[in-house]
């Protein structure tokens, strides 16, 4: 009996070190700091919504983040710690009814590992146009920002109604396109932006759908 005392002693010293060791290593764990981007940013919610990628990480430490910013010009900001601190904010799209955009960086595409550009999109509710800017990484470079829907494209876009898409295919081709319930359409430039036309008939049935890619692979924007 005295044994089987002894026994159950342990076992309960056992059992409250492993509960106290768990407790200790519980309350040890250095949880990530809370970092403020950018602390005026545009208040209209619907402006930060929409599918398509506003950030990337090009390594463990350097990353870029596009919003659309208090004054109503959409911009991006830099972090070079890891997301720690972050830069002023550069202007990529400087119209004030910029109302969002996406992005696309060269090494998403299936095959790339050495581009080092970033690929913009931004459109306004003013002319409800599609722009096009590319970031250059290797120097933070920006081109000057294109109209990229001249070519009788219509639609009416709004704040959390329509939501525009950049992509780069296999072949290098570069796609955009935007969801809207009055006209949506896809559009393509084979000279790096600076020229865009229609990719041939519009994909989309519904303001809801996805944008394809042609040339040899199909990316889905979800």
């Amino acid at each position: 009996m005295a044994h089987y005392k002894t026994k159950c002693q342990w076992l309960f010293v056992f059992v409250l070190f492993f509960f106290v060791c768990c407790l200790f290593i519980y309350e040890s764990v250095v949880q990530a700091a809370v970092a403020t981007i950018d602390s005026t940013v545009n208040t209209s919610g619907g402006s930060h919504l929409g599918s398509t990628p506003a950030t990337v990480f090009i390594s463990d430490q350097t990353g870029y983040t596009f919003y659309r910013d208090a004054d109503g010009t959409c911009v991006y900001r830099k972090t070079t710690d890891g997301g720690a601190s972050w830069g002023s904010s550069v202007t990529v799209d400087s119209q004030t009814d910029c109302i969002g955009g996406g992005i696309w960086y060269d090494r998403w595409t299936p095959g790339d590992s050495t581009g080092t550009y970033i690929h913009i999109v931004t459109f306004d509710s003013g002319n409800s146009d599609l722009w096009y800017t590319r970031l250059d990484t290797n120097s933070d470079t920006l081109t000057a920002t294109v109209n990229a829907t001249g070519a009788n494209q219509g639609g009416l876009f709004t704040i959390g109604a329509n939501f525009p898409s950049v992509t780069k295919g296999t072949d290098g081709v570069l796609y955009m396109g935007i969801q809207d319930g009055t006209d949506s359409f896809v559009i393509k430039s084979i000279d790096g932006g600076v020229n865009w036309t229609e990719a041939g008939t519009n994909p989309f049935d519904l303001a809801d759908d996805f944008l394809g890619l042609r040339g040899g692979d199909f990316l889905v924007l979800a």
